[in-house]
């Protein structure tokens, strides 16, 4: 009973925020995520916001080449992400999210191995 009579701050919070900015504390909060991800200045005018969503999660390097990839082919929100996703399928599981595959000498040979010894 004593529960039901104390406010709700949290909800009282993000109605606050909704009503300033328009976004949820969760809207906001994604937002952050992928601002923090990729700095400013290696963001692509051309590209949405989505696009960079995308890619928030994979290290610079690989942001920047499938950031490049959609600019440069102009590439839809979801031809971006399957081309990720279908890239990823072509690689062992133990090494999906590693820099590995971005090492100048990672050729075809290096990679059948790989995949040989980890089917």
């Amino acid at each position: 009973m004593f529960s039901q009579a104390l406010p709700d701050y949290g909800e009282m919070y993000n109605e606050v925020l909704q009503g300033s900015t328009g976004y949820t504390y969760g809207g906001l909060a994604h937002l952050a995520y992928v601002a923090k991800r990729i700095e400013f200045w290696r963001r692509r005018q051309n590209l949405s916001w989505s696009h960079h969503r995308e890619v928030a999660p994979l290290e610079p390097a690989e942001q920047d080449e499938w950031l490049d990839k959609a600019e440069q082919e102009g590439w839809a929100v979801h031809t971006l992400r399957q081309a990720i996703k279908e890239s990823r399928a072509n690689h062992p599981p133990w090494l999906k999210h590693t820099d590995v595959w971005n090492i100048p000498s990672c050729d075809d040979r290096f990679v059948k191995l790989l995949h040989n010894l980890h089917p």
